[in-house]
């Protein structure tokens, strides 16, 4: 496996790849051997300083990672692809293998799957402030992409994961602060969650107190590794066979010309 560490310029050849890859909200699922980690880390780069408004230069070079105005402990960072790269697909993997609320039912097999799902436009870390240098490992990850090509590209969506070890600390919470802020300053008008399955009532709370609106639901939406019970101990699902349940699936949408939290 080539990756190709040579220096080269972000310019025609990263814009080919985003247009290469984008087929939807879920990306391309094919190879590609001819991604660059610096091509890629340069793109992801410039995105970062965009999110953050400020044009990057190699006097900026510095800013990141950026301690975060919610919190005294954590930092925000653009994904960089020589550090971040193994960490992001192993734990996308292993949100999947849960089988709770991501829709794919197989792992991903190799990274170049993963550049092209979950790096395909602009992805972000939480760090630790402590360790954003000794030990730059992150603690959760997300993404901003446009939902649909083309016409309707000015609405995005957004994948959020934290790090199981760190769950429970507000970490999720951040990354929806920062995606909020970060999509409107990457030129989105809007945001659509496709599918927030509704055994998932930990992002619903989430969404629902950041003022997203439910626009309507899939009924059974996800073929989803059954826990048995919600919450308060009650059945929430109908059980199909080798441990599957069925889920319903809710779809929030939020405006972010309308709505001001991107201060």
């Amino acid at each position: 496996m080539d990756w190709r560490f040579e220096t080269s310029q972000c310019c025609s050849k990263t814009a080919q790849f985003r247009i290469e890859i984008m087929t939807s909200a879920y990306g391309s699922m094919g190879r590609n051997e001819e991604i660059n980690l610096v091509d890629l880390g340069e793109r992801l780069m410039h995105d970062g300083y965009k999110a953050i408004g400020i044009e990057y230069s190699p006097e900026s070079d510095q800013i990141f990672p950026m301690r975060c105005h919610h919190s005294s402990e954590y930092s925000i960072d653009y994904f960089r692809p020589k550090i971040d790269l193994i960490p992001g697909y192993n734990l996308l993997n292993q949100i999947i293998q849960d089988g709770q609320s991501w829709p794919f039912s197989t792992e991903f097999t190799d990274t170049f799957q993963f550049i092209n799902y979950f790096l395909s436009h602009s992805a972000f870390v939480i760090r630790h402030i402590e360790n954003s240098s000794q030990n730059p490992a992150f603690l959760g990850m997300f993404y901003i992409k446009p939902n649909f090509p083309g016409r309707s590209s000015h609405i995005c969506n957004g994948g959020f994961i934290t790090v199981p070890e760190y769950r429970g600390l507000g970490i999720g919470t951040l990354m929806s602060q920062y995606f909020l802020k970060f999509a409107k300053r990457l030129e989105y008008h809007g945001v659509l969650f496709n599918l927030v399955y509704e055994s998932n009532w930990i992002s619903i709370q989430l969404w629902e107190s950041m003022k997203f609106q439910c626009i309507g639901t899939i009924p059974n939406a996800g073929h989803l590794k059954c826990i048995g019970h919600d919450r308060n101990g009650n059945n929430q699902c109908v059980l199909l066979e080798n441990g599957v349940c069925v889920q319903n699936a809710r779809m929030y949408y939020y405006d972010l010309l309308q709505n001001p939290n991107d201060k």
